[in-house]
């Protein structure tokens, strides 16, 4: 009497390819286990004519793994953005700050009569000055060795622009809602700009001046 074949795990060979390349220690389940006695007969096969079938029939993935998958790819871009905002924030932080005002700038005629064309003028000289404040701030910014110093300067140049900005909507505020209200803010920001280029001098002539190996001697290196 020829004994009956000794059935095989249903889905064997899908779990172990899948086991090889599991996310997160999962595993396929499998839909059922038939399993043999000593004798070799059949125990526990499926009732009512199911069929002994891998999870992942036809080479689909179940539910589970497809979820593991799709966690795992958006974990990843999520490090990736983060990653690369850090980046940019740390780029910026060390970069030279740069003036940007927040208006769009009128045109200036050559003749100007009207307050609206004194406004361009005002303008036009503003944005002048500060793209030379921007110049003298890189030379300086550049010259400054450590990362703590760059933060330093960039803080108080940021504080310097937000302080010019308060301080002359202070003093234009004495016409608001005049049509003088915008050109006293203008010539106070104007008037603000020009106040730098003594400091910035200054503070490139004393730079200059230091004798650096004086300092190493006596202090160790910067």
């Amino acid at each position: 009497m020829r004994s009956p074949k000794t059935p095989t795990v249903c889905g064997t060979k899908r779990f172990v390819d899948l086991r090889g390349a599991r996310l997160d220690g999962l595993r396929p389940s499998l839909s059922c286990r038939p399993a043999t006695t000593r004798r070799g007969q059949r125990r526990g096969a499926p009732r009512g004519g199911e069929s002994c079938r891998p999870p992942c029939a036809n080479g689909a993935m179940t539910p589970e793994i497809r979820t593991s998958i799709d966690g795992v790819r958006l974990a990843l871009a999520l490090a990736v953005i983060t990653c690369a905002v850090a980046t940019s924030t740390a780029a910026a932080a060390l970069s030279p700050p740069i003036i940007r005002e927040p208006w769009t700038p009128l045109p200036c005629p050559a003749h100007a009569v009207s307050t609206v064309d004194l406004e361009g003028c005002l303008e036009k000289a503003i944005r002048r000055t500060d793209r030379q404040i921007d110049a003298r701030v890189a030379k300086i910014f550049h010259r400054l060795r450590s990362s703590s110093d760059r933060r330093a300067f960039v803080r108080g140049e940021r504080s310097w622009l937000q302080y010019r900005r308060s301080s002359c909507s202070a003093e234009a505020s004495v016409y608001h809602g005049g049509s003088a209200e915008p050109v006293a803010f203008l010539t106070c920001e104007k008037r603000r700009n020009a106040g730098t280029s003594p400091t910035f001098k200054t503070w490139s002539e004393s730079s200059a001046r230091v004798d650096h190996r004086a300092v190493a001697e006596n202090f160790g290196p910067p």
